[in-house]
């Protein structure tokens, strides 16, 4: 999904809304800027699932003891 986003949405989206006013360039800038929405959508992913795994292990080690 997070690939879709980077390759589909965002480039896209990006490219159409700054190509009227920047022109070619515009397109230029879509591509360097495409990557800055996935990221921030994988860094929050990475951050749940690493709290989810870090209370899962706190709520294993409490029953082991």
């Amino acid at each position: 999904m997070n690939a879709l986003l980077d390759a589909a949405v965002v480039r896209v989206g990006l490219a159409a809304a700054l190509v009227p006013a920047l022109g070619y360039p515009g397109i230029l800038a879509a591509q360097a800027l495409s990557p800055v929405l996935p990221c921030v959508v994988g860094v929050a992913y990475l951050g749940r699932y690493a709290r989810r795994v870090k209370s899962e292990m706190g709520t294993d080690a409490k029953a082991a003891s």
